[in-house]
């Protein structure tokens, strides 16, 4: 088998994905994600560039963690990289989200509202990282 190395371009277009795809997301669910988080207009306009800076951040983090494990396991295709993104997703992500906002009593709706955007980000993050390989020779 091939000594696989992190694709850093499939990570950069990965890492911007992170950043347009929940902009169509919560396009679309703006005024019922809104109405559940009791987020007014103007505050979410008065966050300033905070949240976009740690957005970038924290989407860098995800996908060179989900790059740097894919190096590890035998991820040879966009499916396989779908598949266990869905898994990584289900397993360390939703399930962690789903306990917290259970006792934290935030709605149910707000949950999958937020973590369709998250499972999105991550099939398109493990799509592009399973196809996108990178090999050493």
């Amino acid at each position: 088998m091939k000594d696989l190395k992190i694709n850093h371009l499939a990570a950069v277009v990965a890492i911007v994905l992170h950043q347009l795809i929940p902009m169509g997301w919560y396009t679309i669910f703006q005024e019922k994600w809104m109405a559940l988080t009791e987020i007014t207009q103007a505050e979410a306009e008065s966050g300033g560039a905070s949240p976009y800076i740690i957005s970038l951040i924290c989407a860098a983090i995800t996908v060179y963690g989900m790059a740097y494990l894919f190096t590890k396991l035998p991820i040879d295709s966009a499916l396989k990289g779908v598949q266990t993104a869905a898994l990584f997703w289900l397993a360390f992500v939703f399930a962690q989200i789903m306990i917290q906002n259970t006792f934290s009593m935030r709605s149910m709706e707000l949950t999958f509202i937020d973590q369709g955007n998250t499972f999105l980000t991550f099939i398109v993050t493990g799509a592009l990282l399973g196809g996108w390989r990178k090999s050493s020779s």
